[in-house]
């Protein structure tokens, strides 16, 4: 066994039980695993683009990010004190958010007027404010996800929907390098991740369909299993564009991994790149199930 595999073996024996073991306990200890891991990726990111936090660039990204989850999340006072609202508030969408992004994009775009020798300014401006979106808010619908409310509907066990969503990516991820190892020749995007393959995907696919019945037979059968499959096909669409994604700006870079921060993984961003993409399909789906009626 491989030193590498052997960490990688290591770091998901403990960090898997501790994750799943926050997302049974209350709403704060996850939401602030979440904004946690949502704050190392936006300092793996900039710290990849050669951002330091020497530089203003660095710092009006990472308060937007920050700004942006605090918002979509929810946080409020009340006699116990500050307190999460798990749920995606109306006026934050139609307000806080589009202030926050709207000011960061100017700012910031002052700030690369003021670097004319930089080459391709323009490129640098636009990679900063493409990072900024996809980290800022693709990272509070994992938390949405937990919400015991969506579409103005009482969610039945809203722990157990974060278990499935955690399950899919990480089973999917597993089954996809089995397959991948054992049976994959077609590669699925040479030019993007030359490792990926055809049947690896399609692996990953078995893995999501199988979890989908488990749950289904488990404490989501209220849901039905054909919405259930749909759910987890989409689930394993989204987390395999964002998988390709991450790789195509890893690739862009000459990177090998986001950072080295979790042994055999890589980074917050290589372990949890699925997860970005895939939760908001998850959520909106699940919204448009409690609201629409479907189940």
């Amino acid at each position: 066994m491989s030193r590498n595999l052997l960490a990688r073996i290591v770091v998901s024996v403990i960090a898997v039980p501790i994750i799943l073991w926050l997302s049974y306990q209350e709403e704060g200890w996850f939401t602030n695993l979440v904004l946690l891991m949502a704050v190392v990726s936006a300092i793996e990111f900039l710290l990849d683009e050669g951002m330091g936090p020497r530089r203003l660039s660095f710092w009006l990204s990472f308060v937007a990010i920050v700004l942006v989850y605090f918002s979509a999340v929810g946080l409020s006072m009340d006699d116990q004190g500050l307190t999460w609202q798990i749920k995606l508030r109306p006026d934050s969408v139609v307000a806080e958010i589009p202030v926050i992004l709207v000011g960061f994009m100017l700012l910031t775009s002052g700030f690369y007027l003021r670097r004319p020798k930089e080459e391709q300014p323009f490129i640098g401006l636009c990679r900063l404010t493409w990072g900024t979106l996809w980290l800022a808010l693709l990272w509070p619908f994992v938390i949405l996800n937990r919400s015991a409310e969506i579409g103005g509907h009482t969610i039945q066990h809203p722990d157990d929907w974060m278990l499935f969503l955690f399950a899919m990516v990480w089973i999917g991820d597993s089954f996809a390098l089995g397959f991948g190892k054992g049976f994959g020749k077609h590669k699925l995007a040479p030019e993007i991740s030359p490792n990926k393959t055809i049947e690896g995907a399609l692996g990953g696919l078995a893995g999501h369909l199988a979890l989908a019945v488990i749950f289904w037979l488990w404490n989501l059968e209220y849901v039905g299993l054909v919405n259930l499959i749909i759910l987890s096909t989409g689930v394993w669409v989204f987390g395999n564009i964002g998988d390709l994604v991450q790789s195509m700006w890893k690739r862009s870079l000459n990177l090998k991994d986001s950072s080295s921060i979790l042994p055999g993984h890589g980074g917050v961003l290589d372990r949890f790149d699925s997860l970005l993409f895939a939760a908001p399909f998850m959520y909106f789906f699940r919204w448009m199930g409690e609201s629409g009626g479907w189940w």
